[in-house]
C-alpha cells in the first residue's frame, strides 16, 4: 500500500515516486527541493570562497535559511540534501561563528599593527580604539554574546597599557630633562588613571607602589 510522505494520503493503488510523494505533491515539492538545493550549492561555494566578509556572511545566512526550510521535508522522511539539512545546519552555524570570529581577529591584528608603528601613545591608543570598535561591530553578527569577550578584553588591556605607559614615559622624559614639576604632574596623572580604572588595585599593586615611591622622591 502506497502512502505519500507529505500529504499522508494512502491506498492500495496510490503510486509514489522515489521521494515517497504522490502525484499531486511530487511536482511542486521536487521542483522546490531542486531549486533550493541549487541555491544552497551556489551559496556554499561563496560562503567558503567569497572575496569579502560581507559576501561570505550573507551567503551563510542565505544557505541556512534554505536548509531550515528543507528541514520540514527531512522530518517527513523526504530526501533533500546529503548530508541532510539537520546535519548541514549544525555544520554551517558553526562555520558561520568561526567566520565572524576570524574577521574580528583580523580587525584586532590590523589595529595592533597600526599601533606598533604609531609614533605617539595617543596615536597608538586611537589605533587600538578603532580596532575595538571594528571588532565589536563585527561580533554583533555572532549568535553567541560571549564570543567576542576575549577579543574585547585583549584590546582593552592593550589600550590600558598604552595609556599608562604614555603618562610614565612623559614623566620619565620630564624627569630626565630636569623638569620636576612636569614629571610630578605626569606621575600623578598615571596614579589617578591606575586608581580609577576598572582593574582591581591589588592586581596593580606593584605599579602603584613604584609610582607613589617616585612621587615621594620628587616631592621630597
Amino acid at each position: 500500500m502506497g502512502k505519500c510522505k507529505f500529504c499522508g494520503r494512502k491506498g492500495f493503488f496510490l503510486l509514489v515516486d522515489p521521494y515517497g510523494l504522490c502525484g499531486d505533491c511530487s511536482p511542486n515539492i521536487v521542483m522546490e527541493i531542486t531549486q533550493r538545493k541549487r541555491i544552497i550549492d551556489d551559496s556554499v561555494k561563496l560562503a567558503r570562497e567569497g572575496k569579502t566578509f560581507a559576501t561570505r556572511l550573507s551567503r551563510c545566512d542565505l544557505l541556512l535559511e534554505h536548509m531550515e526550510f528543507l528541514l520540514q521535508y527531512e522530518e517527513k522522511g523526504i530526501p533533500t540534501l546529503s548530508p541532510p539539512p539537520s546535519t548541514a545546519i549544525v555544520e554551517f552555524k558553526s562555520y558561520r561563528e568561526e567566520l565572524v570570529l576570524e574577521e574580528a581577529r583580523k580587525a584586532v591584528d590590523k589595529a595592533k599593527a597600526k599601533a606598533n608603528v604609531a609614533s605617539t601613545s595617543t596615536a597608538k591608543h586611537n589605533a587600538l580604539g578603532s580596532g575595538l570598535l571594528k571588532a565589536q561591530e563585527i561580533m554583533k553578527n555572532s549568535s553567541n554574546p560571549s564570543a567576542g569577550q576575549e577579543i574585547e578584553s585583549e584590546l582593552k588591556s592593550l589600550m590600558h597599557k598604552v595609556k599608562l605607559d604614555g603618562f610614565l614615559d612623559a614623566a620619565r622624559k620630564a624627569e630626565f630633562k630636569g623638569n620636576k614639576k612636569k614629571a610630578i604632574d605626569q606621575y600623578q596623572e598615571a596614579l589617578f588613571f591606575i586608581r580609577n580604572d576598572d582593574i582591581p588595585d591589588d592586581r596593580q599593586s606593584k605599579e602603584i607602589e613604584e609610582i607613589e615611591s617616585k612621587l615621594k622622591e620628587l616631592q621630597a
